[in-house]
């Protein structure tokens, strides 16, 4: 009998089962017990040949004692795992992306783990797929080395069990690290697919009013970024991906605004709403309000690159830094997110652990937070006692923390420009012998890319 039918054996009947076994195994060591007249002379004589090669002749008795080696038992190799029935869900789940090479499974080797390599991993550890090749996988949106979510979606094909109901997200959260936690699973309408069902994505970007030397101007930034609304051409706002060809690159915004998320630290998010993104898109949009804000930049600048007719190439500028951005919530039509209610202990269990690994992540990065806030009052106390060297030349801040200094400030229109969508593409598929339109450039005039 496989592991995979024992698997699916309640309480009662593995217990029946471990008692039947132990009573086969007494009826058997009863017969052993009762050696014939022969057998017992033979384990007399073996008894004295086994003493007596523990001496020599001379009674000697640091002489090693030689015993028989005897022959190693064949040990059968487990069969292999089998998936007996799957069925189609789709998973909800937070992570922290600091500690991680990005979201998207990778099959070279990576400075950092990735976050569905851990998600493989756990499924894999519990039984729950065959491989990730065979599964059925596809993810809602790909964040990169840094970035976090906090509604991410993925759906597959899981095991399933119709006489004991796998509790998938305790299953898998006892079993992957605390910063990754599954919050609930749906089973979703025919046809979907975690990316391409999805109607809207929301990020959030947080970043403090207060920086090194300056202040950000936050009516500025709320007006320039009432600027995104609507549909328009984002190239001049994301990073061109050659090997997608993609063509098109006009992307509709349905929220964008700045909001306050503590008053009391001033900290604020540019919070963002679309039904889908370019690659590094949001990073770019922050990184041009961070210029507004700082007066670096005006409002309309903005404008002037959403206008493709006059500036038809992206201006070469930093991109803001990933570690505050996540990927806030993923929308998508007849999914409900739920935790399993076939016993009224089930979903309190389950939610009771979540809530205590997550206290527990959250308590260990408050405690450092204020471990630091300790070490500003006291960089603050040496400013107070001996002020701050004013730096003559242009600081950027780009969302880090740490800005980016240079002699002299250049306006983003007055900067070189990088080559052309369609300069990029062609030398593309002249690199790669490409005649048509590949694949990926047919999705991309449908579909959106993220």
């Amino acid at each position: 009998m496989s592991a995979s039918k024992y698997a699916e054996w309640s309480k009662d009947q593995l217990i029946a089962r471990i008692l039947e076994l132990d009573q086969r195994l007494d009826t058997s060591s009863a017969k052993n017990t009762q050696p014939s007249a022969s057998s017992a002379d033979s384990e007399r004589n073996s008894k004295k040949i086994s003493e007596s090669s523990a001496f020599d002749k001379n009674g000697d008795s640091n002489r090693p004692i030689q015993q028989a080696t005897l022959p190693a038992k064949k040990v059968k190799p487990p069969r292999p795992f089998q998936l007996e029935k799957t069925v189609f869900l789709a998973f909800r789940f937070a992570y922290c992306g600091w500690d991680y090479n990005g979201l998207a499974y990778q099959t070279e080797r990576t400075p950092l783990p990735t976050v569905e390599g851990k998600i493989f991993e756990a499924l894999l550890k519990a039984h729950l797929i065959e491989s990730p090749a065979t599964c059925n996988f596809s993810r809602c949106g790909r964040t990169d080395k840094g970035v976090s979510a906090m509604g991410q979606v993925i759906s597959l094909n899981v095991r399933h069990s119709e006489r004991r109901p796998i509790v998938y997200c305790d299953v898998l959260n006892r079993i992957l690290p605390p910063d990754i936690r599954f919050t609930g699973f749906a089973v979703p309408p025919p046809g979907f697919n975690a990316r391409f069902s999805c109607k809207q994505r929301h990020y959030k970007y947080l970043f403090a009013k207060n920086y090194p030397g300056g202040t950000l101007d936050i009516e500025r930034m709320n007006d320039a970024a009432a600027l995104y609304l609507g549909e328009h051409d984002f190239r001049n706002f994301c990073k061109i991906d050659a090997s997608k060809q993609i063509t098109n690159y006009r992307r509709r915004i349905l929220s964008s605004k700045i909001i306050c998320v503590d008053p009391a630290t001033e900290l604020y998010a540019f919070d963002l709403q679309g039904t889908a993104f370019l690659w590094h898109q949001v990073r770019c949009m922050v990184a041009i309000l961070f210029l507004v804000g700082q007066h670096l930049e005006p409002i309309s600048i903005v404008s002037d690159l959403l206008d493709t007719q006059k500036v038809p190439n992206k201006p070469v500028y930093d991109l803001a830094s990933e570690f505050p951005l996540i990927l806030y919530d993923c929308m998508f039509d007849d999914i409900e997110w739920v935790l399993p209610t076939d016993d009224e202990t089930t979903a309190p269990r389950i939610t009771k652990h979540l809530y205590e690994k997550t206290y527990h992540q959250w308590h260990n990065l408050r405690i450092r937070e204020q471990i630091a806030s300790f070490m500003m009052d006291a960089a603050n106390q040496r400013i107070s006692q001996y002020g701050v060297l004013q730096y003559t030349g242009s600081s950027v801040n780009i969302g880090e923390g740490e800005l980016k200094s240079s002699k002299r400030y250049v306006p983003i229109l007055q900067r070189a420009r990088q080559e052309s969508v369609e300069v990029v593409n062609e030398r593309y598929k002249r690199k790669k012998g490409l005649d048509g339109p590949t694949a990926s450039e047919e999705i991309s005039s449908s579909m959106n890319e993220d």
